[in-house]
Protein backbone atom coordinates (compact mmCIF):
# COMPACT_ATOMS: atom_id res chain seq x y z
CA UNK A 1 0.00 0.00 0.00
CA UNK A 2 3.34 2.63 1.12
CA UNK A 3 4.76 1.37 -2.49
CA UNK A 4 1.51 2.28 -4.85
CA UNK A 5 0.30 5.24 -2.32
CA UNK A 6 4.07 6.90 -3.22
CA UNK A 7 4.03 6.37 -7.12
CA UNK A 8 0.50 7.97 -7.24
CA UNK A 9 -1.92 4.88 -7.79
CA UNK A 10 -4.28 4.91 -4.83
CA UNK A 11 -4.90 7.22 -1.64
CA UNK A 12 -3.28 6.70 1.82
CA UNK A 13 -5.50 4.25 3.71
CA UNK A 14 -6.10 4.71 6.69
CA UNK A 15 -7.06 2.05 8.98
CA UNK A 16 -8.86 2.34 12.56
CA UNK A 17 -6.99 0.33 15.33
CA UNK A 18 -9.01 -2.90 16.52
CA UNK A 19 -9.92 -1.80 20.56
CA UNK A 20 -8.55 -4.22 22.97
CA UNK A 21 -11.77 -6.55 24.22
CA UNK A 22 -11.79 -6.91 28.02
CA UNK A 23 -14.69 -8.48 29.59
CA UNK A 24 -16.25 -5.50 31.56
CA UNK A 25 -19.46 -7.75 32.19
CA UNK A 26 -18.18 -9.69 35.56
CA UNK A 27 -19.40 -10.18 38.86
CA UNK A 28 -17.40 -8.75 41.66
CA UNK A 29 -16.11 -11.41 44.31
CA UNK A 30 -19.02 -10.23 46.78
CA UNK A 31 -21.66 -10.63 44.31
CA UNK A 32 -20.26 -14.12 43.43
CA UNK A 33 -19.60 -15.36 46.75
CA UNK A 34 -23.11 -14.38 47.79
CA UNK A 35 -24.62 -16.12 44.66
CA UNK A 36 -22.57 -19.29 44.99
CA UNK A 37 -23.74 -19.60 48.96
CA UNK A 38 -27.52 -18.99 47.65
CA UNK A 39 -26.44 -22.11 45.18
CA UNK A 40 -25.01 -24.00 47.54
CA UNK A 41 -27.45 -23.68 50.22
CA UNK A 42 -30.98 -22.41 49.23
CA UNK A 43 -33.22 -25.66 48.81
CA UNK A 44 -35.87 -23.33 47.39
CA UNK A 45 -34.08 -23.23 44.11
CA UNK A 46 -34.06 -25.78 41.31
CA UNK A 47 -31.56 -28.19 41.72
CA UNK A 48 -30.42 -27.83 38.40
CA UNK A 49 -30.08 -24.16 38.98
CA UNK A 50 -28.12 -24.62 41.87
CA UNK A 51 -25.76 -27.23 40.37
CA UNK A 52 -25.24 -25.37 37.00
CA UNK A 53 -24.50 -21.54 39.08
CA UNK A 54 -22.50 -23.36 41.44
CA UNK A 55 -20.04 -25.00 38.86
CA UNK A 56 -20.55 -21.58 36.76
CA UNK A 57 -19.69 -19.50 39.69
CA UNK A 58 -17.10 -21.60 41.36
CA UNK A 59 -14.99 -23.32 38.26
CA UNK A 60 -16.12 -20.99 35.45
CA UNK A 61 -18.17 -23.84 33.38
CA UNK A 62 -19.43 -22.53 29.89
CA UNK A 63 -23.43 -23.19 29.84
CA UNK A 64 -22.44 -25.29 26.90
CA UNK A 65 -20.34 -27.66 28.80
CA UNK A 66 -21.94 -27.93 31.68
CA UNK A 67 -25.28 -29.15 30.10
CA UNK A 68 -22.93 -31.65 28.48
CA UNK A 69 -21.84 -32.77 31.76
CA UNK A 70 -22.48 -36.75 32.15
CA UNK A 71 -22.49 -38.77 35.43
CA UNK A 72 -19.77 -40.86 34.51
CA UNK A 73 -17.87 -37.37 34.72
CA UNK A 74 -18.65 -37.51 38.20
CA UNK A 75 -16.69 -39.86 41.24
CA UNK A 76 -16.20 -40.42 44.09
CA UNK A 77 -13.78 -41.52 46.28
CA UNK A 78 -13.95 -42.39 49.83
CA UNK A 79 -15.68 -39.13 51.11
CA UNK A 80 -14.19 -36.78 48.15
CA UNK A 81 -15.80 -35.99 45.08
CA UNK A 82 -14.07 -35.42 41.84
CA UNK A 83 -15.24 -33.65 38.70
CA UNK A 84 -13.65 -34.17 35.15
CA UNK A 85 -14.44 -31.40 33.42
CA UNK A 86 -11.50 -30.46 31.91
CA UNK A 87 -7.98 -32.67 31.42
CA UNK A 88 -7.88 -34.25 34.94
CA UNK A 89 -10.39 -34.61 37.66
CA UNK A 90 -10.45 -31.69 39.98
CA UNK A 91 -11.93 -32.31 43.77
CA UNK A 92 -15.12 -30.64 44.99
CA UNK A 93 -15.74 -28.66 47.70
CA UNK A 94 -17.65 -31.27 50.40
CA UNK A 95 -20.75 -29.08 49.33
CA UNK A 96 -20.79 -28.83 45.90
CA UNK A 97 -20.04 -32.85 45.98
CA UNK A 98 -22.79 -33.69 47.85
CA UNK A 99 -25.33 -31.22 45.71
CA UNK A 100 -24.02 -32.84 42.62
CA UNK A 101 -24.53 -36.20 44.14
CA UNK A 102 -27.93 -34.77 45.28
CA UNK A 103 -28.36 -34.53 41.78
CA UNK A 104 -27.12 -37.69 40.24
CA UNK A 105 -29.33 -39.86 42.61
CA UNK A 106 -32.71 -37.66 41.56
CA UNK A 107 -35.77 -39.23 39.66
CA UNK A 108 -35.87 -37.44 35.84
CA UNK A 109 -39.04 -35.84 35.93
CA UNK A 110 -42.33 -37.50 35.21
CA UNK A 111 -42.22 -35.87 31.74
CA UNK A 112 -38.86 -37.03 30.81
CA UNK A 113 -38.67 -39.48 28.31
CA UNK A 114 -36.34 -42.66 29.62
CA UNK A 115 -32.45 -42.79 27.77
CA UNK A 116 -31.52 -45.79 26.28
CA UNK A 117 -28.87 -48.54 28.43
CA UNK A 118 -26.37 -47.74 26.16
CA UNK A 119 -26.40 -43.81 26.39
CA UNK A 120 -24.32 -42.15 28.80
CA UNK A 121 -26.33 -41.13 31.55
CA UNK A 122 -26.43 -37.01 31.47
CA UNK A 123 -26.24 -34.96 34.73
CA UNK A 124 -28.23 -31.98 33.53
CA UNK A 125 -30.78 -34.04 30.78
CA UNK A 126 -33.13 -33.22 28.22
CA UNK A 127 -36.56 -34.68 26.91
CA UNK A 128 -35.13 -36.53 24.59
CA UNK A 129 -34.04 -39.56 25.11
CA UNK A 130 -29.42 -39.27 25.45
CA UNK A 131 -29.82 -35.93 25.02
CA UNK A 132 -28.98 -32.72 27.69
CA UNK A 133 -30.71 -29.96 28.41
CA UNK A 134 -31.33 -27.10 25.80
CA UNK A 135 -28.90 -24.81 25.98
CA UNK A 136 -31.39 -21.85 26.13
CA UNK A 137 -33.29 -23.56 28.59
CA UNK A 138 -30.35 -24.33 31.14
CA UNK A 139 -29.70 -20.18 30.39
CA UNK A 140 -33.48 -19.22 31.05
CA UNK A 141 -33.48 -21.57 33.96
CA UNK A 142 -30.43 -19.46 35.39
CA UNK A 143 -31.84 -16.22 34.17
CA UNK A 144 -34.90 -16.91 36.27
CA UNK A 145 -33.25 -17.61 39.45
CA UNK A 146 -31.26 -14.28 39.13
CA UNK A 147 -27.83 -16.09 37.77
CA UNK A 148 -26.41 -14.34 34.81
CA UNK A 149 -24.04 -16.95 33.13
CA UNK A 150 -21.88 -14.84 31.50
CA UNK A 151 -21.56 -12.42 34.01
CA UNK A 152 -21.00 -15.35 36.50
CA UNK A 153 -18.58 -16.78 34.51
CA UNK A 154 -16.38 -14.07 33.80
CA UNK A 155 -16.29 -13.09 37.56
CA UNK A 156 -15.03 -16.76 38.25
CA UNK A 157 -12.43 -16.76 35.59
CA UNK A 158 -10.89 -13.36 36.89
CA UNK A 159 -11.00 -15.02 40.24
CA UNK A 160 -9.06 -18.09 38.99
CA UNK A 161 -7.07 -16.04 36.74
CA UNK A 162 -5.71 -14.06 39.71
CA UNK A 163 -5.04 -17.34 41.76
CA UNK A 164 -3.77 -19.59 39.32
CA UNK A 165 -0.44 -19.29 36.34
CA UNK A 166 -1.64 -19.78 32.75
CA UNK A 167 -0.72 -23.53 32.49
CA UNK A 168 -2.86 -24.61 35.46
CA UNK A 169 -5.81 -22.57 34.37
CA UNK A 170 -5.90 -24.04 31.30
CA UNK A 171 -5.03 -27.04 32.43
CA UNK A 172 -8.02 -27.14 35.24
CA UNK A 173 -10.45 -25.43 32.65
CA UNK A 174 -10.10 -27.12 29.60
CA UNK A 175 -9.04 -23.81 28.45
CA UNK A 176 -6.44 -23.12 25.38
CA UNK A 177 -2.92 -21.68 27.33
CA UNK A 178 -3.24 -18.23 24.55
CA UNK A 179 -7.02 -17.61 26.40
CA UNK A 180 -5.67 -18.66 29.68
CA UNK A 181 -2.83 -16.13 29.43
CA UNK A 182 -5.36 -13.23 28.17
CA UNK A 183 -7.06 -14.24 31.71
CA UNK A 184 -4.27 -13.71 33.33
CA UNK A 185 -3.15 -10.69 31.75
CA UNK A 186 -6.32 -9.09 32.07
CA UNK A 187 -6.17 -9.76 36.42
CA UNK A 188 -2.72 -7.95 36.43
CA UNK A 189 -1.12 -10.65 37.80
CA UNK A 190 2.83 -11.67 37.53
CA UNK A 191 3.89 -15.22 38.18
CA UNK A 192 7.27 -15.34 38.71
CA UNK A 193 7.30 -15.20 42.24
CA UNK A 194 4.62 -17.51 42.38
CA UNK A 195 7.57 -20.08 40.01
CA UNK A 196 10.38 -18.55 42.61
CA UNK A 197 8.58 -20.12 45.61
CA UNK A 198 7.75 -23.18 44.10
CA UNK A 199 11.79 -23.64 42.68
CA UNK A 200 12.82 -22.56 46.07
CA UNK A 201 10.55 -24.99 47.72
CA UNK A 202 11.92 -27.60 45.61
CA UNK A 203 15.36 -26.34 45.74
CA UNK A 204 15.40 -25.58 42.43
CA UNK A 205 16.06 -22.14 40.62
CA UNK A 206 14.00 -19.78 38.47
CA UNK A 207 15.22 -17.79 35.41
CA UNK A 208 13.21 -14.78 35.48
CA UNK A 209 14.23 -14.06 31.98
CA UNK A 210 13.86 -17.58 30.49
CA UNK A 211 10.72 -18.70 31.92
CA UNK A 212 8.23 -16.12 33.30
CA UNK A 213 5.07 -17.86 34.06
CA UNK A 214 3.11 -15.17 32.20
CA UNK A 215 4.25 -16.57 28.84
CA UNK A 216 3.13 -19.97 30.00
CA UNK A 217 3.40 -22.47 27.26
CA UNK A 218 5.28 -25.77 26.36
CA UNK A 219 8.25 -24.90 29.00
CA UNK A 220 6.23 -24.51 31.43
CA UNK A 221 4.84 -27.97 33.46
CA UNK A 222 1.68 -27.89 35.47
CA UNK A 223 3.26 -27.82 38.60
CA UNK A 224 4.67 -24.85 38.32
CA UNK A 225 8.23 -25.49 36.85
CA UNK A 226 10.49 -24.72 34.10
CA UNK A 227 11.60 -27.77 32.06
Amino acid sequence: MNWTTGRGLSRRLTVPLIPRQESADLLDDDERRQLLQRCLADEALPIQARAAGALILLFALQAQRIRHLTTDQLTQKGDDTYLTAGRHPVLLPPRLGALLQDLVSRSPAPLMIPHGPNTPRRLFPGRVPGQPIDGHSLTNLLNRHGISARPARNGALAALASDLPAAILADLLGLHVNTAVRWITYARRDWTDYLAVRAAERGGTVSRSVCPARHAGPGVRRDGHCE
